[in-house]
């Protein structure tokens, strides 16, 4: 009797394993990275600009009457030492225009950003232009005398507005920005998170995971023990340094300086991978703040048709937005955005979009 009741229990636990087992698999289980789920208190894009020239443009550049031929060739003989002839500006091959880039934290030196570029005077259009290689500066150039990128490129005009070009990757960071991201507290530096939209459960989550990604030169358990991650609330996560003390207290002789290299620190951070679970797969995750869309597992858009400005889509069959993100990447990031947003708005996009 004993031996059957042992059975049946043995059976019964079976059965309930194998129904956890499936019922965990049959959840949606994906992972997204930290970088895609925060922001970074003290990090921000900063604004570069300067104003430059724009050729190439056959007949519908500034004329003499917009902006004076002497206005134009002495600003431009004084900012950047270039010589535009008389014949150019009669012919109304060139214009001024003054450029805008948005520099993200943590942009790379000798990565590409994208650049805005708008007539300054009285052209009609700049399709078919150039922009001559221009330094970008700080809006506050009088205090920053440092040049952060350097800018040149054909243009993409927008067909609603002729005077409004975009070069895509236009412009070469040539000094990245200095953030001050890390606070000391005592004897301690803390990195401070901001999640993108509230939530308690996935505070908790990304700290975690934080601590279990053993990419500390600790071990998870030692990382909890220290306290390396942990969610002060449901929109703030703060991650702690560890020391040369935190070492030493388990025994370590070899391990990474971090506070010494927080950049290091920072990227194995934004770097970690978060399970999400109960969220639907088929996700996408637009920072409207840094121009990054992430894309997490086959999201799949609907035939149909989208238009943003002068940029339409037709979508004959269902085809992953993946494929479409990747037939476009020549226009701006902006214009990817507004153009998945649009297909969202349509109701094209089989799943989740959320915009931050």
């Amino acid at each position: 009797m004993r031996s059957i009741l042992h059975n049946i229990r043995t059976y019964s636990v079976t059965l309930v394993t194998i129904f956890l087992f499936f019922a965990i698999l049959s959840q949606n289980i994906f992972a997204q990275r930290v970088k895609d789920l925060v922001e970074v208190e003290g990090a921000r894009s900063n604004f570069i600009e300067a104003d430059g020239l724009v050729y190439g443009l056959k007949g519908t550049g500034d004329s003499s009457k917009g902006v004076t031929m002497q206005k134009l060739r002495s600003y431009l003989s004084n900012q950047n030492n270039w010589k535009v002839s008389e014949a150019d500006i009669v012919s109304k091959n060139v214009a001024l225009v003054h450029i805008e880039a948005e520099l993200p934290p943590f942009q790379a030196e000798g990565t590409k950003i994208d650049l805005k570029v708008s007539a300054l005077g009285d052209a009609k259009s700049l399709s078919g232009g150039r922009l001559l290689i221009t330094p970008l500066r700080s809006p506050r150039a009088r205090e920053d005398q440092n040049v952060y990128a350097l800018a040149q490129g054909d243009l993409i005009v927008d067909g609603d507005n002729p005077t409004v070009g975009y070069v895509p990757n236009g412009a070469i960071v040539e000094k990245a920005l200095v953030h001050n991201f890390i606070k000391e507290r005592g004897n301690k530096y803390i990195l401070t998170l901001h999640l993108n939209r509230t939530d308690f459960s996935l505070a908790n989550t990304i700290a975690d995971a934080i601590n279990n990604s053993g990419k500390f030169d600790l071990t998870p358990e030692q990382a909890v023990e220290l306290g390396i991650a942990y969610a002060v609330d449901g929109g703030t996560i703060e991650v702690r340094i560890p020391t040369t003390t935190d070492f030493q207290l388990y025994g370590y002789r070899e391990f990474t300086d971090f506070v010494g290299q927080p950049v290091k620190f920072i990227s194995r951070v934004l770097d970690t991978n978060v399970q999400l679970v109960g969220e639907d797969k088929a996700l996408v995750i637009i920072n409207d703040k840094t121009k990054v869309i992430s894309v997490t597992g086959d999201v799949m858009v609907k035939k149909g048709r989208a238009q943003k400005g002068s940029i339409s889509l037709e979508i004959k069959d269902d085809t992953l937005l993946q494929d479409i993100m990747k037939e476009k990447e020549g226009i701006t990031s902006q214009d990817m955005i507004d153009l998945v947003k649009a297909l969202s708005q349509a109701g094209l996009i089989k799943g989740k979009v959320i915009s931050n």
